[in-house]
């Protein structure tokens, strides 16, 4: 009776100690799940973290095509999960056979490790960069050289209203300024009234001038050649940021590398595009090297004669032509440079009046010279002039001026008397012509 009591106080102990195992094995397995991430808890359920291909209880990273950016956000908790269990064959399986094969697949190209396969990832999203880069880029100049051109514009014709002041004051002209309401510097024309202020704004006009020649230059430089860029040019600007990729990646640690991978290649492999899904873990991933600024010093480096003769370089340039030509030293040298800086500014000058006399305040020459011959400041007349330029009642007017010119009669009652017969051809013209020139 006694061994028979001794057996089952012993089997419930047995037994009682089995339940309590089981309960804390239990409760260790649940709390092991519950690694405590902020920001990400909410992206993996309890139910999509099972026994993994390595056999560990972390489950795989996805690399299947999706558009949601949460595949990217579960894949980037499962490896901060890892992580913090230092997981290393988890993290050698996801390399080897999700991440290759994904790069395998969409690259269609076989490689004989992870390692080759990465780089060839990065190289092609630097591709897709690139083609972004250069279309962009187009653009850009493109409107730059709009923008260029308006302002060069706008310098050349305030250089010539100045030019025409400047006859006014030297001839004692101070307060009837043919073109009293134009504003240079947001200086009224009539306001200006010394040669010294006519001196300052000249100079800080061509100092714009300048400046934005030089840049439209470069521009419509960069644009040409972005249009004549080949194959191998591509490949050589490609790899000048290759290497500074793979020491920016070499400095990542193990974890960070196949977050920064992932996010990598999900985005190429769903997208298509040329930047990767933003990594929420490291937000501050350099996914591309190449800029901009990388294809214009290519292009600088292999092309000759691109420097605007309004430009610095061209300054330098000219340096470097007259120091080949004489054995420099430094007695000279000082003297070289003097002569190549006055040359540099003959040149300039002389491109300067080319282009100033190309420029016309009026819609062309044609109307400039009509309305400095004869003092012209009614606007309506003016506004005729501009908008009649290209008809032949205006080619009429300029030949009968011109016609005068030569039989020496005097012009001005020539130019009256058509200006008259024009406007009286126009009722709404007629109160002009009551009004003063």
């Amino acid at each position: 009776m006694q061994k028979s009591f001794s057996f089952l106080l012993l089997l419930g102990l047995v037994t009682v100690l089995k339940a309590q195992s089981k309960k804390n094995s239990n409760q260790a397995n649940i709390g092991e799940f519950k690694i405590k991430i902020k920001g990400f808890d909410d992206l993996i359920q309890p139910n999509s973290i099972k026994v993994s291909s390595t056999k560990e209880d972390i489950d795989d990273i996805n690399i299947s095509p999706s558009e949601d950016i949460n595949t990217v956000l579960k894949n980037e908790k499962l490896i901060r999960l890892a992580s913090k269990r230092d997981l290393r064959n988890w993290l050698k399986y996801q390399r080897n056979n999700k991440i290759k094969p994904a790069i395998e697949n969409i690259l269609n190209q076989k490689f004989n490790n992870y390692k080759n396969a990465r780089q060839a990832l990065y190289k092609i999203t630097e591709e897709f960069n690139l083609n972004h880069l250069l279309k962009h880029s187009e653009q850009e100049y493109d409107l730059n050289i709009i923008r260029k051109d308006k302002i060069i514009n706008q310098c050349l014709r305030n250089l010539k209203l100045l030019s025409i002041r400047e006859k006014e004051i030297r001839n004692g002209n101070l307060n009837n300024s043919l073109y009293p309401k134009v504003k240079i510097n947001e200086i009224l024309l009539k306001n200006i009234k010394n040669i010294g202020s006519i001196k300052n704004l000249r100079k800080d006009l061509i100092k714009l001038f300048e400046s934005n020649s030089a840049e439209k230059h470069l521009s419509e430089k960069f644009q040409k050649k972005l249009l004549e860029l080949n194959t191998k040019d591509l490949k050589n600007i490609i790899n000048i940021v290759i290497n500074k990729e793979r020491n920016y990646y070499d400095c990542l640690d193990e974890w960070m590398k196949i977050t920064y991978t992932q996010a990598l290649l999900f985005k190429l492999y769903v997208i298509k595009s040329y930047l990767p899904k933003r990594s929420y873990t490291y937000p501050n991933f350099k996914y591309t090297m190449l800029t901009s600024s990388h294809i214009e010093q290519y292009i600088k480096d292999n092309t000759d004669d691109i420097a605007s003769i309004f430009d610095d370089d061209y300054y330098n340039k000219l340096i470097n032509k007259d120091s080949r030509k004489t054995n420099q030293t430094k007695k000279n040298k000082k003297l070289e440079e003097e002569i190549a800086k006055k040359r540099w500014e003959i040149i300039k000058e002389k491109e300067l009046n080319h282009k100033l006399n190309k420029t016309s305040i009026g819609c062309c020459s044609k109307i400039d010279f009509l309305i400095e011959t004869f003092n012209i400041k009614n606007p309506n007349v003016i506004q005729w002039l501009n908008e009649n330029h290209q008809k032949e009642t205006f080619n009429d007017l300029l030949i009968k001026i011109y016609s005068s010119l030569s039989k020496e009669h005097d012009i001005s009652i020539t130019y009256n008397k058509y200006i008259k017969e024009q406007f009286e051809k126009s009722n709404s013209s007629k109160q002009i012509l009551n009004k003063n020139r």
